[in-house]
């Protein structure tokens, strides 16, 4: 969790997160230097004649045409979410019709201690092996 807002919002985040089902690790990396990005996938109602412009914001964007119908695009969009505004802004002339997002999700960078926390009975489990991590993955 990356919370620009202060330390007492991410530890209400980080609490709320730990309600939701199949959460299995949840850092506060604020003050850490990490990665963070955002996906959308945004289709696009385009006819042949508005397919390159499209394609050329894709490109522009390294975005990726991730399914083509007969009169849509879906565009898959990863980065900053100042990057993903900006796409948006310019494909919603050309008529967005429909859009999700994950919103930002982040990684610390470099190597941490290798060892995975999830949430026990009793605040934290260890897990060393991360075999046993993935058998509690659905």
């Amino acid at each position: 969790v990356d919370c620009p807002n202060g330390d007492m919002d991410a530890h209400k985040i980080e609490a709320n997160l730990y309600k939701l089902v199949n959460v299995i690790d949840v850092q506060d990396v604020t003050h850490q230097p990490s990665v963070t990005r955002d996906l959308a996938l945004i289709k696009v109602m385009v006819g042949p004649d508005k397919r390159a412009e499209v394609n050329s914001l894709a490109e522009i964007f390294r975005a990726r045409i991730v399914d083509v119908a007969a009169d849509s695009l879906i565009v898959e969009i990863t980065g900053t979410e100042d990057k993903i505004e900006g796409m948006i802004e310019l494909l919603r002339p050309i008529g967005i019709v429909e859009m999700v997002r994950t919103g930002q999700v982040s990684m610390t960078r470099g190597v941490n201690d290798g060892v995975r926390r999830v949430p026990g009975v009793n605040g934290h489990h260890r897990y060393e092996d991360v075999t046993e991590l993935a058998a509690m993955m659905p």
